[in-house]
């Protein structure tokens, strides 16, 4: 065996896992793009609801998305700024709850369709859960449903 053989050999096994992972962590978003409206919207209040934020990005326009919270729209900003401001929203809350109450696909080219989320909630420092609407708009592309737009109404 020539010197370093297992050393490379041990690097090329960890890079092999790190591609299997990596399949494997990617393969139940890419089904999940293709599932309907009503799906991709049932996932989306499942990870609000669960705090897993970091699941939804993934399914934001790559272009940006237009976000609305407490009555302030900032336009359509970059994914990596909607994902901030989201996560930071949704820690200033104690969850209670997220649960879809409306799915509608609108058509259109492309085809755009949207969900209304119950959201229950507690701000930090209270003990009052309050009732808000997330507004989720989406635009179908070829990889499936995205998230075109979020609004936080109380």
């Amino acid at each position: 065996m020539a010197p370093g053989g297992e050393r490379r050999s041990g690097v090329r096994g960890m890079r092999v896992l790190a591609m299997a992972g990596a399949v494997l962590l990617t393969a139940p978003l890419a089904a999940e793009a293709q599932a309907s409206l009503e799906t991709v919207a049932s996932s989306f209040a499942r990870h609000w609801a669960t705090g897993d934020l970091e699941q939804l990005t993934p399914s934001f326009l790559p272009d940006g998305i237009r976000v609305e919270m407490g009555g302030k729209a900032s336009g359509v900003v970059s994914v990596r700024q909607a994902a901030a401001g989201l996560k930071g929203l949704h820690a200033e809350h104690d969850t209670r709850s997220a649960r879809v109450d409306r799915v509608t696909e609108v058509g259109g080219s492309p085809r755009r369709g949207f969900a209304e989320i119950a959201w229950s909630a507690a701000p930090s420092g209270t003990s009052e859960y309050r009732e808000y609407v997330l507004f989720v708009g989406f635009l179908m592309e070829d990889e499936g449903w995205r998230v075109s737009e979020v609004r936080v109404i109380p």
